[in-house]
Formats: structure tokens, sequence, C-alpha cells
């Protein structure tokens, strides 16, 4: 058993030095006794109130840290440092999270302005380009954030998506860059952008709203076990198409090409896109069926997929017909 405190023992003793029948002490309550209790009292408080309850030690620093933690690293060395860091390199890194969500403000930002000013001439649809595809994956993160943020990571951004959304990426930038310099009244045409504007601004509002209506039941995967929060959702823009995002998303992709003027990234657009979601939307449709039986079908025969053309084999199997 732990000691008691000095002063507290001391008392005891001197309780127990004095028989019964004697009288008090005088010194046990005197003016200094009290005084000195009432000051133990009140730092006992204190230190109740403004000490750190115990915790564990604080984890040791990285220790794939390169240098020495005795003088600091030199300033070139912050990408061997950052290759190096959790925080950065793994997809639930807070600085990799916090330095995307900057990165992507700063874009939509820098495109608009960019759009304003027209420095070298530049036709405004890029800067327009830009700040959309930014506000793209940054609405993509915050309507996760909302609804898992168990999930959260900087795979919510859909920034890595795949080598093939990459590759589209960098496509249109590259074909509006060689347009504008073989055919530049093409890009100054204000035709494509006027048509083009109101498009993605529907489209990313379909998109977004189709998230936040699904709300838990969104996710950037598909769902291979039914979750007991999991139910189907047939109202909304969900009782005009049985996959708004994905019709969204469609119309997005091909919006911006529109806005940029690229009539050969556009068509890829249409076709790489259109194969993409028959493949995901015939496998999700399986797993929904899976999940909901019957009332999936019926939902299935009474609303189109979003996508034109798309018929899903369950479809098909039930001659196309929609009540």
């Amino acid at each position: 058993m732990a000691n008691p405190p000095a002063a507290p023992a001391a008392a005891a003793e001197d309780d127990s030095s004095f028989d019964s029948s004697t009288p008090s002490s005088p010194t046990s309550s005197s003016p200094s006794s009290s005084s000195s209790s009432s000051e133990d009292e009140q730092e006992t408080q204190h230190l109740r109130r403004h000490s750190r309850p115990s915790s564990p030690p604080p984890p040791p620093p990285n220790p794939d840290f390169p240098f020495s933690p005795h003088q600091p690293p030199p300033l070139s060395a912050l990408p061997l440092i950052l290759s190096r860091n959790l925080s950065f390199t793994s997809d639930f890194g807070p600085f990799r999270i916090a330095l995307a969500s900057f990165s992507l403000g700063c874009l939509i930002t820098f495109g608009l302005l960019l759009s304003l000013v027209q420095p070298l001439s530049l036709p405004f649809p890029f800067g327009l380009f830009l700040s959309f595809w930014a506000l793209f994956h940054w609405l993509e993160f915050c309507l996760t954030a909302l609804f898992h943020p168990g999930n959260l990571s900087f795979t919510s951004f859909l920034l890595n998506h795949s080598r093939a959304f990459h590759i589209a990426f960098l496509s249109s930038i590259t074909e509006y860059f060689l347009e504008l310099f073989l055919f530049p009244s093409l890009k100054r045409s204000l035709l494509f952008p006027a048509l083009a504007l109101p498009l993605l601004l529907l489209s990313q509002s379909c998109r977004s709203l189709s998230m936040w209506q699904a709300s838990t039941n969104f996710t950037h995967l598909v769902s291979h076990t039914k979750h007991p929060q999991h139910h189907l959702i047939t109202t909304g823009l969900y009782s005009l198409s049985r996959h708004p995002s994905y019709s969204a998303w469609y119309l997005w992709s091909l919006s911006t090409q529109l806005l940029l003027s690229n009539p050969l990234c556009m068509a890829g657009y249409a076709y790489v896109g259109w194969r993409f979601f028959a493949a995901r939307i015939e496998y999700e449709e399986m797993k929904l069926v899976e999940f909901f039986g019957e009332e999936y079908e019926q939902y299935q025969q009474r609303v189109w997929s979003g996508i034109p053309g798309l018929m899903t084999r369950g479809e098909r199997d039930a001659g196309g017909v929609r009540r």
C-alpha cells in the first residue's frame, strides 16, 4: 500500500500520543495550522484542475527519418523526408489529404483567375475547365466525409482513380493546346462553351445531389456484401434513373470536352465511358438483385439505367419492357 502524505501521517502520530482524557492541543486549532491545511487543499485542487492525467509516453519519432536528430536537415532533403513519412505516403495520411485539399482549392481559384485575366491570349474555357475539374474532385471528398468519415482517405478524392483516368485527363489537355496552335479560331469560338457551361453545372449538381440522396448507401466502390444500413432508394433522382451519379458523371465528362472544343477526346470519352459504365452497371446490378431480389427487379423494369443505349442483362431477360 502506498505511504500516505507526510502531513497527515504526522497529525496521526500526534493524535495517538495524547490520551483521550487530555485536552486538545492548542496547536491543532491554531490559525497557522488551519491556514496550512487550507493551502494544502487549494494546492491539491489546483493540481487536479491544471495537471494532465497520466498518459502513455509519446510515440518515438519516425524510425525511417534519414537524418540525425541532432541537426536540422537541409531543405533539399524534403522529397526524401516525405517519401519516408507515412503521413504523406499513406492513403490515410493526414498530411497527404490536407495537401490534396489545399492544392485543389488553389487550382479552383487559379482557374477562375485564368479565365478572367486570360494571359498570353489564352481563351477563357481552359481556366474554367481547371476549376470544374478541381471542384469535382473536391466535392467527391467532401460528400464522402459527410456520410463515410470512417472510410475517408486520399482515394476519396478520386485523383488516383485509374491509369486510364489520368491518360484521359492528359489527352484532353494535349488536344486542347495542339488545336489551339493549329486551329486557334476553333478554340476562341463561344458557341461550344455556351453550350457546355449549363451542362457542366447541371451534371455536377446532379452528381452531388445523387450522392446526398443516397447518403450512406453511396460508395465509390461496388459493395460485395449487404450491410444493415443498405436499403433500396427509388425516390428523388433515383426515380428518374437507376444510377443518377453515373449518368451525371458521364454527362460531366463529355461536357468538359465540349467546353474545351475537343472533338477527338469527346468522341473517345463517349466510347470509353459507355464501355466502362456498361461493365460496372452490369456487375453492380447483379449484386443489387442479390441484395434486394424481386424489389430491385421491379425497379429495374420501371426506371432506365441513365446511360443512353445501355441495357443490362436483367432488362434483356425481361424483354426490355418497362412498366
